[in-house]
């Protein structure tokens, strides 16, 4: 992913500067502590932004298909590190649940309408010693209902956070470092929940299995 313009995040007035969506925050005065990780079992590594159109399948069977023109989405990628908890036992190969909530800072050029999506998705069967992937989306009806812009464009997203928790304790985050919560700043814009989605919830559902980690179905 080529680096995004460097900004000044005077929005949320924490006055720090970002490079890209993957930019770990310099705190500034006021703003909240970072969270604390007793064990640090997942290890964010870096996140990847792009624009993936919503996948054409081809139909068999006597399916009528229809005429439509895919439309592109924004694709937020996690690379991870997993590694087991002190205390495992040597055999332990997985970690049975993970949760992972998300915070995407989406400033469109109309500041006015700058939010913080968020999305909460629970893992299951995550692999200990592994390089993992997982991912969450933005639609681009979504990005256009938000934003009013006609085109996606991945610089609309200016930051990315993200904290996992097992067993009910916060096992990794991002951005990792002093001054990383930079969605609980007080001057930080609205928060909606519902649009940013896990890959289930997607076109994307049936592709790149065994690259991301298995989400735990809904009830």
């Amino acid at each position: 992913m080529n680096p995004l313009p460097r900004r000044t995040f005077l929005g949320l007035g924490l006055g720090f500067v970002a490079a890209g969506s993957n930019a770990n925050a310099a705190p500034a005065a006021g703003a909240p502590p970072a969270a604390d990780t007793k064990e640090e079992l997942l290890k964010f590594k870096k996140v990847e932004i792009s624009a993936q159109k919503a996948p054409d399948f081809t139909l068999k069977g006597g399916t009528t298909d229809k005429r439509w023109k895919a439309k592109e989405w924004l694709e937020i990628d996690f690379e991870i590190d997993v590694k087991a908890p002190k205390a495992a036992d040597k055999k332990l190969k997985f970690l049975d649940n993970v949760t992972i909530k998300y915070y995407v800072f989406l400033s469109p050029a109309d500041q006015t309408k700058k939010k913080i999506l968020v999305a909460e998705v629970t893992y299951i069967n995550v692999p200990i010693d592994e390089t993992i992937h997982s991912v969450v989306y933005l639609s681009h009806s979504s990005i256009v209902n938000i934003t009013g812009d006609k085109i996606v464009d991945k610089n609309q997203i200016t930051f990315t956070g993200a904290e996992a928790t097992y067993n009910g304790n916060l096992v990794g985050i991002y951005p990792k470092g002093s001054g990383a919560s930079w969605w609980k700043a007080p001057t930080a814009p609205p928060v909606e929940e519902g649009r940013l989605l896990p890959k289930h919830k997607t076109p994307f559902a049936p592709l790149w299995y065994d690259y991301y980690m298995e989400e735990k179905a809904d009830k």
